[in-house]
């Protein structure tokens, strides 16, 4: 019996947060000795994936590059070119959470992530990587954080799922007087068009979503904790850009290159419909219209029975 021997690699995104064993790979050997190679996608969302051969023997295949976004399923069928004989290969896969250069619904109106009625002045992060590791200039670079005195409830700005979870971090205990800390509880959330929105800066013990789950723009995400002297929510909408490989995986903070382009939304407040400008004060709204734009519908017929049911 021939030994086959899998060697993979993963590279994960330094934007988004790591995403090990997103999948795992396993090979099936027919009759003709033909083999397929199949997969299941242990992690929600999409994935561009990159399946490379780094040598393979008595067959050709050119791999596969492009997006998973099915749980399981056959990625190669390799054929051998002596059927008489069996396959060996030695593979190396790349992944990154997203599908490359989607079709982004740039006129999509998002809720703000606050509570109905909050008033909030909201501010622009420069970029750290930027700022403190001398790295490369990102072009699309927007990301908005707002402080408070008290702790806000975070709400989800548009339908979506729940594609990262990071809720190790008792932030309260070790974010005072630090002005950069990465230990910060995050959910990201993956949208229908491909974008990702990320909001970082949640109590551990107020996290209120679990992974894969369906969000919705009246979904309660979690509560602001602690850090430094204010309650800090930072959140951003991104897509990613660009495709990984070998040649282009990340290296230091300052010499990576970036991934994703950041884009600027437009958002429904209580003054109209406006992209953010920074240090100005807005006010969230919520109504039925923000909710149940994308909703398909099973879930039109639930939310007017009872709204709060695409919560639960």
């Amino acid at each position: 019996m021939r030994i086959y021997w899998l060697l993979f690699y993963t590279i994960s995104s330094l934007t988004l947060q790591a995403q090990e064993d997103a999948f795992n790979f396993d090979y099936k050997t027919n009759d003709d000795n033909s083999i397929d190679i199949v997969y299941t996608k242990q992690k929600p969302g999409c994935y561009h994936l990159k399946f490379e051969f780094e040598s393979i023997d008595n067959s050709i295949s050119s791999g596969f590059n492009g997006t998973i976004c099915h749980n399981s399923g056959t990625l190669i069928h390799l054929k051998p070119i002596n059927p008489k004989q069996g396959i060996g290969f030695n593979p190396k896969v790349f992944y990154f959470l997203g599908k490359v250069k989607p079709k982004i619904d740039e006129g999509f109106i998002y809720r703000l992530p606050l509570k109905e009625g909050k008033e909030s002045t909201i501010w622009e992060h420069s970029n750290l990587n930027e700022e403190f590791f001398e790295g490369k200039k990102i072009d699309t670079w927007k990301s908005f954080f707002i402080n408070s005195k008290k702790s806000d409830s975070i709400f989800a700005m548009r339908k979506g799922i729940v594609v990262y979870i990071d809720d190790k971090h008792n932030t309260e205990a070790t974010s005072k007087d630090k002005y950069y800390t990465s230990q910060i509880n995050t959910i990201q959330v993956e949208h229908k068009d491909g974008t990702f929105a990320s909001y970082s800066g949640f109590n551990k013990k107020l996290m209120n979503v679990k992974l894969g789950q369906t969000v919705y723009p009246h979904t309660y995400l979690g509560s602001t904790t602690l850090n430094n002297k204010d309650y800090r929510l930072s959140f951003s909408i991104y897509y990613l850009n660009k495709e990984l490989s070998a040649t282009n995986k990340p290296k230091s903070l300052n010499k990576q290159e970036n991934f994703y382009n950041y884009i600027d939304p437009l958002f429904a407040t209580r003054d109209g419909i406006s992209k953010i400008k920074k240090s100005r004060t807005y006010t969230a709204i919520i109504n039925n219209e923000i909710i149940t734009k994308e909703l398909n519908r099973r879930e039109s017929k639930k939310f007017k029975k009872n709204p709060d049911l695409l919560n639960n």
